[in-house]
């Protein structure tokens, strides 16, 4: 009896070390697929019913035109099969406090989305950096959902610490952009001293 009772408890563990297996292996296949089909920009478009602003750079250009204290800033990747330009919008606050927050927009958006952000930092006190996401605004090359953008967004960050010598850096990221915010904080190397995410506008 204890021996049969010994087979069966073996039996429905392995059982459930198969299921397990099974899914996480689906799980990976089913993720590799959608990560794919989302891969491609003109697929990304077809497949919601967002509408596409990121070309629209009424409000950033008025903005740097209106504000001398508004710099456009441009990086360049060394990393991926060839150098991408990322551009931003460094806005200084000519505050004796050496911080800056990083503003990333959502998605099909650029750095315009965030503009309305800007006076309640520099209330506090904070320089303010808006970024374009690569594959929206001013940045070159496609959204890769989180696979380089973290990347992107170290390069922005030692753009502050090395050149603008900022001792500070907060992350507040918006829909799309609080989701590369909440992946920079768990997979950086060097992440930023806090991070806020808004996970919807209204």
């Amino acid at each position: 009896m204890k021996k049969f009772l010994h087979s069966l408890f073996i039996f429905f563990i392995g059982l459930l070390i198969g299921a397990i297996l099974t899914f996480n292996t689906l799980g990976l296949i089913l993720g590799n697929i959608l990560y794919m089909e989302l891969s491609n920009p003109q697929l990304n478009i077809n497949l919601t019913s967002i509408v596409n602003h990121s070309q629209d750079l009424t409000r950033i250009n008025q903005y740097q035109q209106e504000n001398p204290n508004a710099q456009k800033v441009a990086l360049y990747t060394p990393y991926g099969d060839s150098s991408r330009e990322l551009v931003g919008t460094f806005i200084n606050n000519n505050s004796k406090y050496k911080k800056t927050i990083i503003l990333i927009h959502g998605l099909y958006q650029n750095r315009s989305m965030c503009l309305n952000y800007v006076n309640i930092y520099k209330q506090l006190g904070f320089n303010v950096l808006l970024i374009d996401l690569r594959g929206h605004g001013e940045s070159d090359g496609i959204i890769t959902w989180g696979q380089t953008e973290i990347r992107d967004i170290d390069m922005w960050c030692d753009y502050l610490r090395n050149t603008k010598q900022q001792e500070l850096i907060g992350i507040h990221g918006i829909s799309l952009g609080g989701a590369f915010a909440l992946l920079h904080s768990g997979l950086s190397v060097h992440p930023a001293d806090f991070y806020i995410e808004v996970p919807i506008v209204i």
